[in-house]
């Protein structure tokens, strides 16, 4: 939904938690060093809370375009429920004591259409590694369809270190905007989906 990026940002923030969870259970081994391939089409552009979340391990919340819609949209969910403040009975999979993720108090007011909305600060703890992406740059999209053409669908994975790690080998090439001028829009007969293909090779050491 268009005004549902901080909805994204919050998803990706506990996808993040999961796996940083799992890397350092109890039974792990701390020698393993475990490594994190995070992809997928995240229906984000690298604008969104999200992606930037996912880049620069932190979103504040005088990021307007992440928040601006926080207080007027809601979510719908299949069974046709709607998510609101006083309602919501489930334990969000984000609250947990133990926990070292930072769901930071505001640092300052929302300076966007609702000031009197302040909305937290998303940030990463040191236990979770440096994420960098397969396509450096970013596509200039993945998505093309009529009206719409944006890059949606990223390749994430943990930096490596000096000695040990995912070394990214190869990126599969994604067409350009030029190369795409003969099509209206995909699928069609040359691409089979609405989305190009992303791609990595990878070196494990």
């Amino acid at each position: 939904h268009p005004l549902a990026d901080h909805v994204r940002l919050m998803q990706a923030f506990v996808v993040c938690k999961m796996l940083d969870s799992w890397c350092h259970r109890d039974d792990a081994d701390p020698s393993a060093q475990d490594q994190i391939i995070f992809c997928g089409d995240l229906n984000s552009d690298p604008t969104s809370g999200a992606v930037q979340l996912l880049m620069n391990r932190k979103v504040l919340p005088n990021e307007c375009d992440v928040w601006k819609n926080l207080d007027v949209y809601t979510w719908e969910s299949s069974d046709g429920d709607y998510l609101t403040d006083d309602d919501s009975n489930d334990k969000d999979p984000a609250d947990d004591d133990d926990s070292e993720y930072d769901v930071l108090e505001p640092l300052e007011p929302l300076r966007c259409n609702h000031p009197e909305v302040e909305p937290p600060a998303i940030s990463f703890p040191d236990s979770f590694p440096n994420l960098i992406s397969v396509y450096d740059p970013l596509p200039e999209f993945t998505n093309y369809v009529v009206g719409f053409t944006e890059t949606l669908d990223y390749i994430f994975l943990t930096e490596p270190s000096d000695h040990h790690g995912l070394t990214i080998q190869s990126s599969a090439p994604v067409p350009t905007s030029t190369e795409m001028k003969s099509y209206p829009a995909i699928p069609n007969d040359d691409f089979p989906s609405d989305h190009v293909s992303v791609a990595g090779g990878f070196l494990w050491s």
